[in-house]
């Protein structure tokens, strides 16, 4: 039975193209989970993202059988924020006067690395629809490497991805090179009669939409699967991508562990030992040992509103 004395925390780790929530309780047992769409204020309206926001904690609440009054701390990982100082100031006035003084706003990486390494020092690296990496040594210094724009950086991410498979499908038809999977189903998802016809689909369907264009990812993770030996070069150069960021927070931050720890999240590592294998070795060339996620992004979100909240309280009785 719920007790208005018991503390609830939400999660919410805000990407590019999709949000995930949890709510948990003060022992932090995942009492409930939702989804939603993106919560980037760049691609998406200021009022879609409240929105969002105010559906994520009705949805949980109802889920956990509380109030949404109950809901004791929010911390919400939103992609861009800390990088327009005027807009994250805009931002945070907004969300607070939807969800009231409870909330706590972070850039998402920083919920990525509270999930993936448990609030403990290290580095977690993120590759969704766009790339960050995220780091916090034993000092607690913090820094972040990647995540400028999908259309001139985001190196390693699943757009980046999408944008250089779509050049391997075009030298795949040309014979630039060998055809493999990827031709097939390129040609049979968007029932192209001509190769040409590519161009048109690129240009007018995918390219103007940041969330289709990223999606073409799935499209090389298939053919990855089945054979394609054009795809794993493309992985190969993505982990190198991914690992350099990791590098330059290495290099950036002042950790004293042996050996540095790092993360990693986000859809494009769905691929598994394709893309981890070459990342995993290329790591250890620094001293960096990688490890699997232990939360999920949105979970470390939950675990940093508690945090929060402990701080503020120990704050106010001058602890």
């Amino acid at each position: 039975m719920i007790d208005r004395g018991d503390q609830f925390f939400l999660g919410v780790d805000g990407g590019g193209t999709k949000t995930d929530a949890v709510l948990t309780g003060s022992d932090g047992v995942v009492l409930a989970k939702a989804k939603a769409g993106g919560l980037s204020y760049r691609h998406n309206s200021m009022e879609s993202v409240l929105e969002i926001l105010s559906g994520l904690l009705e949805t949980c609440s109802s889920l956990a059988s509380i109030g949404t009054d109950m809901v004791t701390s929010i911390c919400i990982g939103l992609p861009l924020y800390g990088e327009y100082e005027s807009f994250d100031a805009v931002v945070s006035e907004k969300i607070a006067k939807r969800l009231g003084d409870r909330v706590i706003i972070v850039n998402d990486a920083e919920v990525a690395w509270a999930g993936s390494l448990s609030c403990r020092p290290g580095i977690n690296v993120v590759a969704g629809t766009g790339m960050i990496a995220f780091g916090r040594d034993e000092k607690g210094n913090v820094g972040r490497a990647g995540g400028w724009s999908e259309h001139f950086s985001d190196e390693g991410s699943g757009y980046w991805l999408a944008v250089r498979g779509m050049g391997i499908f075009s030298k795949q038809s040309d014979g630039r090179l060998p055809r493999g999977p990827l031709y097939r189903l390129v040609k049979e998802k968007y029932n192209l009669c001509s190769d040409y016809d590519f161009i048109r689909v690129v240009e007018e369907k995918l390219l103007p939409n940041r969330e289709k264009t990223a999606a073409f990812q799935f499209l090389i993770a298939e053919a990855a699967k089945m054979g394609d030996m054009t795809i794993p070069p493309l992985y190969e150069k993505a982990a190198e991508e991914l690992s350099c960021a990791v590098v330059a927070l290495k290099e950036k931050l002042d950790f004293f562990m042996d050996p540095i720890i790092a993360s990693y999240s986000g859809g494009v590592f769905n691929v598994g030992e394709m893309i981890l294998d070459p990342l995993k070795v290329n790591l250890s060339r620094y001293g960096i040992r990688l490890e699997a996620p232990i939360f999920t992004p949105a979970e470390g979100a939950a675990m940093m509103a508690s945090c929060r909240l402990r701080e503020r309280n120990g704050n106010e009785r001058g602890i």
